[in-house]
């Protein structure tokens, strides 16, 4: 593979929701449920060596520490190319503790582009988290 883009693996505490929260009670429910820890990530890539396919893609994830039932982690990804929405890729993922999504791979032309991987992942009722990798390729 080639040389990685930015990649970000930060725990949040997610609660139910609220928004930024300390503790896991609101004021406006009696629903109290625990917190829940879970590690967001993108990651823009060029892959440039064989076996094939080749090309850059654009990828997204959530980590949790448990898996919730009927709740899903839903990870999306935009893969631009100097702005341009060239990829997408999108998973839900029910009664699971991670889910991974990729764009397909889409070629690389000669001379350098500004790829960017949009991030967004959420846990329903519980939290999002967005954010943006770019590199050169």
């Amino acid at each position: 593979m080639g040389a990685a883009a930015a990649t970000l693996g930060v725990g949040l505490s997610l609660l139910p929701n609220i928004a930024n929260a300390e503790s896991a009670t609101d004021s406006n429910t009696t629903d109290v449920r625990p917190m829940l820890t879970c590690n967001p990530g993108g990651m823009v890539d060029n892959k440039n060596t064989a076996p094939p396919p080749t090309g850059v893609y654009g990828a997204a994830w959530m980590n949790c520490d448990r898996p919730f039932p009927n709740t899903p982690i839903v990870v999306q990804v935009t893969l631009t190319r100097n702005g341009a929405e060239v990829g997408y890729g999108k998973d839900e993922c029910y009664n699971a503790k991670s889910c991974y999504t990729t764009t397909d791979y889409v070629s690389n032309p000669n001379g350098s582009q500004r790829w960017c991987a949009r991030v967004h992942t959420h846990l329903s009722g519980w939290g999002e988290w967005n954010r943006t990798f770019c590199s050169n390729y």
